[in-house]
């Protein structure tokens, strides 16, 4: 056999091997858009209609601020301490979200989807100083997995504790992601801010290989 023909033969196999992981690659990808699709079509179903509640396009959760003015229902004023109404909504809410991420939890050993994180944002609007807004934002985000974590998932199994923990990230934004009246970015999407749909805090999961960074 010639070095030609053997050159030939390495192409041929390089080829395939490209073939198939494009292959596997557009498979894992509608795989988990359908995952996606399927808990974002479940959080809409129960939680349309929910006084201070939406679900985004991608399966995020967001509760935001339902006041017109400076007061805030999520939070006390200028502070990260949790108000009743928030802790009542959480307490509603947040169980639907872990019912899913469960369903992903028992199905682990044959699922073909793998959580990469369940993240926990912070927003603020556009008042005050930059600085200071991050900072509140993110122990904003921290106190809400506090309430979830110490009085919500204490509830589930050990283990299932445990997976979650794992896989909790918390940020804050600050006012670095502001929104308009239809609740979309103004990056992105123009408009005048809405500082009642600014201040909020949104729950998602997002999954290995798909999903905002």
């Amino acid at each position: 056999m010639s070095f030609s023909d053997l050159l030939t033969g390495a192409l041929v196999v390089f080829m395939l091997i490209t073939v198939v992981l494009v292959i596997k690659t557009q498979t894992d990808i509608n795989t988990i858009k359908e995952a996606t699709e399927g808990i974002t079509n479940n959080f809409t179903t129960k939680l349309t209609g929910i006084p201070g509640v939406t679900v985004t396009d991608d399966g995020t959760i967001r509760f935001y601020s339902q006041s017109n003015g400076i007061e805030d229902q999520l939070f006390e004023y200028d502070s990260y301490e949790l108000t009743s109404t928030f802790v009542a909504g959480l307490d509603s809410i947040t169980p639907v979200f872990l019912n899913e991420l469960e369903k992903v939890f028992d199905e682990l050993g044959n699922s073909k989807v793998e959580i990469k994180e369940i993240r926990i944002e912070g927003h603020t609007d556009s008042k005050g100083n930059d600085d200071y807004n991050l900072r509140l934002s993110q122990e904003r985000a921290t106190q809400t997995w506090f309430e979830i974590r110490d009085n919500i998932l204490s509830k589930r199994s050990p283990k299932f504790q445990e997976y979650c923990k794992s896989k909790i990230v918390t940020v804050g934004f600050g006012e670095t992601k502001l929104l308009n009246i239809k609740g979309e970015l103004i990056d992105n999407n123009g408009g005048v801010e809405n500082s009642t749909l600014s201040r909020r805090v949104e729950l998602s999961v997002l999954f290995k290989g798909f999903g905002k960074e």
